[in-house]
């Protein structure tokens, strides 16, 4: 994102996002890793001894968990991020905002019922009737 927003800038500019995006996150990662660190203990120290901190891997390092995938909940986590997306290219293409509002407008409405959706599954499968 910065890289993105590095390129719309000037040289100095981009320098300015690059190192200030660095200090930014770097001290957000370490502020959060010890907050976890002091919240979980021994659990989190084995975790992050065996997942790398920036660097993603192609295979894991650790365990399956046993559980199955929630795909509905993973979907809806990333529906906002991909109808911005969407949004975002077709002003581009037609220049047209009241396109641009309807696609998220749209997103936001489909996220509130499929929220009420997965909600209702998971009081169904706990047994404490709808929500």
């Amino acid at each position: 994102m910065n890289f993105g927003l590095g390129l719309l800038a000037s040289r100095v500019g981009f320098c300015f996002i690059f190192l200030a995006s660095l200090v930014f996150y770097g001290r957000l990662l370490l502020r959060e890793e010890a907050q976890l660190l002091a919240a979980q203990g021994e659990p989190y120290a084995r975790f992050r001894a065996a997942v790398p901190c920036l660097w993603p891997l192609l295979r894991p390092r650790l365990p399956a968990g046993g559980r199955t995938p929630e795909w509905g909940q993973a979907f809806l986590g990333e529906v906002t991020i991909w109808a911005l997306a969407v949004a975002t290219l077709m002003f581009a293409v037609t220049l047209q905002i009241g396109i641009t509002y309807g696609i998220i407008a749209l997103a936001l409405i489909w996220g509130m019922i499929a929220q009420v959706r997965l909600r209702r599954k998971r009081a169904r499968e706990t047994g404490k009737g709808p929500v």
